[in-house]
């Protein structure tokens, strides 16, 4: 553990956590360099109620009115989110080759809507070689994305693409 994370170790990754509110810090690959990914501005997870209004893991702290609290056991994870409105139990258990996430969600003043774990995730544009997705069975078998796809654009020469035939067909 360092002072700031809470590490968690499989196999083939490594996951550190924020003690501040448990948000992902990193996810990395045994062997190399650079995290594949971490937490967004929500945090480790987010919950949208009837009424329209959210709450996430990165609004909660050690103390206060929305208090995070963490522990381990049995080897893995438990990343405990307590507030008025909402109580969240996280339990991240490593295996050999993937980390379990699972939550247990426990509305109190509001109903639940949605609820994401994990919340939006981020990565660092220039670590991707290569995203593959797919599209429309009857237009094409899927796109390609390189770095550059991801990088912030201006809003005055925004990126974009027009689909054309490529090849002898």
């Amino acid at each position: 553990q360092s002072a700031n994370a809470i590490e968690l170790t499989g196999d083939t990754y490594s996951l550190s956590f924020s003690k501040e509110n448990g948000s992902l810090l990193s996810v990395n690959q045994a062997g190399k360099t650079g995290s594949i990914w971490k937490s967004g501005e929500q945090g480790l997870w987010n919950a949208r109620f009837r009424d329209n209004t959210e709450v996430n893991a990165a609004a909660f702290k050690p103390t206060g009115e929305r208090t995070f609290r963490w522990s381990t056991a049995d080897g893995g994870l438990k990343l405990e989110y307590l507030a008025p409105e909402i109580s969240v139990t996280v339990t991240v258990t490593p295996g050999s080759g993937s980390a379990d996430f699972r939550a247990e969600v426990q509305p109190r003043e509001k109903t639940i809507l949605e609820f994401a774990l994990p919340a939006r995730l981020r990565f660092e544009p220039q670590s991707v070689e290569r995203f593959v997705s797919p599209m429309a069975g009857g237009t094409s078998v899927g796109s390609a994305f390189n770095s550059h796809f991801f990088e912030a654009q201006s809003q005055e020469t925004p990126g974009g693409w027009a689909p054309k035939p490529f090849g002898t067909a």
